[in-house]
């Protein structure tokens, strides 16, 4: 499901990643962070394989926790998503 990828810039800039977490059966919830794609695909891994919460900072500076078998995926986001 999630997983790191491999890549070859080795100065990555933080950038707005959207995660998708499934909240019951029939709802998803969409939390948007800040972050590089890598660190925190490792940090999902992490919270996986300890049993813990997976913590991010939202766009806001507002403090997110899931638990990691929730998490769907997480892709970048886009700057300009839901401005007209």
């Amino acid at each position: 499901m999630v997983s790191s990828y491999k890549g070859t810039d080795n100065n990555e800039q933080p950038k707005q990643l959207i995660l998708t977490a499934k909240q019951t059966t029939n709802s998803y919830s969409k939390y948007y962070i800040n972050g590089v794609f890598r660190n925190e695909c490792a940090k999902i891994d992490y919270a996986r394989r300890n049993g813990t919460l997976y913590r991010a900072d939202g766009i806001y500076g507002e403090l997110i926790a899931i638990a990691p078998e929730q998490i769907i995926d997480i892709i970048e986001g886009q700057e300009n998503e839901n401005q007209d």
